[in-house]
């Protein structure tokens, strides 16, 4: 299917890109935090997948930077992956 361009497209693919804005460091400062909205766990538990994961456990092409992935909501992929699944939103 074409899940992949529905995602690149989507908010999900672009959460973590707002984090580097002046306005997301603003609102970190506000609420009390010290760092950089985009190294602040508060904000990387909803704008990216994996934030809080060792690097031996994610795939070598994983990057935080890639936003909300679909193993946020979905779980993991050997899950998903099949084509029944996918039909299914009920399942997906």
């Amino acid at each position: 299917g074409k899940q992949l361009d529905i995602w690149k497209a989507s908010k999900h693919a672009n959460a973590y890109k707002t984090l580097l804005t002046e306005e997301a460091n603003k609102i970190a400062a506000e609420k009390g935090f010290t760092t950089p909205a985009a190294q602040t766990a508060d904000c990387l538990k909803c704008h990216a997948s994996g934030y809080n994961y060792e690097a031996s456990l994610l795939g070598k092409k994983f990057k935080v930077e890639d936003g909300v992935q679909c193993e946020t909501c979905h779980g993991a992929g050997a899950d998903y992956k099949s084509m029944k699944v996918m039909k299914s939103r009920e399942e997906s």
